[in-house]
């Protein structure tokens, strides 16, 4: 009987091994790659758009980070202002889920209403169009500590090819982000 056991076991074992481990599908997940000269320098792998340039962070070596020696900052000196961080994955397969988390911290944060800070996801065809947003509030307080934030999609629509992964804020102060991950959700969840 307990040969039986044990076999029944390393079957089910087997089966779930691949959903606990799932690979993470971003580059650069802890943002401490890249040839950084300044504030104003981009990690690899990740892009940045922004208004008011002077005010926002790509990166930040400051004691601060989640784990690792960098992490970005996103914030701007006025509640107008905005920017995002993100990468393009193009092996999103349609009628698929994923998971999307990230560590965040806030200083000084006053979004023009609450919240105003996200994880998002913009799913896209072959041609670039954005077939559905996802998005997640990631944060409300003025200073926070670091906090583990998850967003699980729907599945992705039909005829996606490809999304991009964002960190997202507006507004005026700074909101830290580190050691993010996507995954493909497994189906079983």
């Amino acid at each position: 009987m307990k040969k039986w056991q044990g076999l029944v076991f390393m079957i089910y074992a087997v089966m779930l091994l691949p959903a606990v481990t799932q690979a993470n599908m971003l580059k650069n997940p802890g943002f401490e790659e890249g040839q950084y000269a300044d504030d104003q320098s981009m990690p690899s792998y990740w892009e940045c758009e922004r208004s008011g340039d002077e005010s926002w962070h790509c990166w930040k070596n400051d004691g601060q980070q989640h784990s690792g020696t960098k992490h970005i900052a996103v914030g701007g000196m006025d509640k107008s202002t905005w920017g995002y961080y993100k990468q393009n994955i193009s092996d999103i397969k349609p009628g698929q889920a994923y998971i999307f988390t990230a560590w965040v911290a806030t200083e000084g944060w006053q979004p023009p209403s609450s919240p105003a800070a996200y994880l998002r996801v913009e799913f896209k065809d072959s041609k670039g169009t954005i077939l559905r947003t996802d998005k997640l509030a990631v944060v409300t307080g003025e200073n926070t500590t670091w906090t583990y934030k998850t967003l699980i999609t729907g599945v992705a629509p039909p005829g996606t090819t490809n999304a991009d992964f964002m960190c997202y804020a507006q507004g005026k102060g700074t909101v830290w982000i580190d050691d993010v991950s996507v995954e493909a959700q497994s189906k079983g969840k």
